[in-house]
């Protein structure tokens, strides 16, 4: 049990860093589309 309590906390990690990434991205192109 406590292992997969282990993988579900390590895959909620990797998933909020995916995410951040891609809010990064979006950020980073909506700049370069402003004149």
């Amino acid at each position: 049990m406590r292992n997969l309590a282990a993988r579900s906390a390590n895959a909620a990690k990797e998933t909020t860093v995916l995410i951040e990434g891609s809010i990064k991205k979006v950020e980073h192109g909506t700049k370069q589309q402003k004149p």
